[in-house]
């Protein structure tokens, strides 16, 4: 058994190679859905979509492109979500590689407590809970 996997390995990589040096130059828009399925004993069952779309317009760059748009999202049985669009480009403004994301995260177990599962508010000594600050849950005095 242990000499079948390298012998798999070699075989499955000396098929896996190009048989002609002449490759497929992509144009247009290229789309490539997948679906999200996963499970998680905290958040539950997971189901949504994600899709990658490359524009490479005429082709002349390829395997690089001109722009590049990633697209997702999902929910869970237990209320969390994610809804996410990136775009990437060299070529929107010239000189300058551009990147964004625009994200909604929805998460329903973000609590923060310490190890003994209590808020420190009742097991530190004056700890107080911050109003104003909704990133610092607590601070000291």
């Amino acid at each position: 058994m242990k000499k079948a996997i390298p012998v798999f390995m070699i075989l499955f990589f000396a098929f896996s190679l190009p048989l002609h040096a002449d490759e497929i130059v992509k144009t247009g828009i290229n789309v490539g859905p997948l679906p999200s399925v996963a499970y998680n004993t905290d958040t539950g069952f997971q189901y949504g979509l994600l899709a990658n779309i490359f524009f490479y317009g005429d082709g002349a760059i390829y395997p690089k492109y001109y722009h590049n748009v990633y697209v997702e999202w999902n929910r869970t049985t237990k209320g969390a979500g994610l809804a996410q669009i990136e775009y990437d480009s060299e070529y929107l403004i010239p000189g300058i590689r551009v990147t964004a994301d625009l994200s909604n995260i929805v998460q329903q177990t973000w609590g923060f407590t310490v190890l003994t599962g209590r808020s420190p508010s009742t097991t530190l000594p004056g700890w107080t809970r911050n109003p104003w600050d909704t990133r610092t849950a607590f601070i000291m005095p």
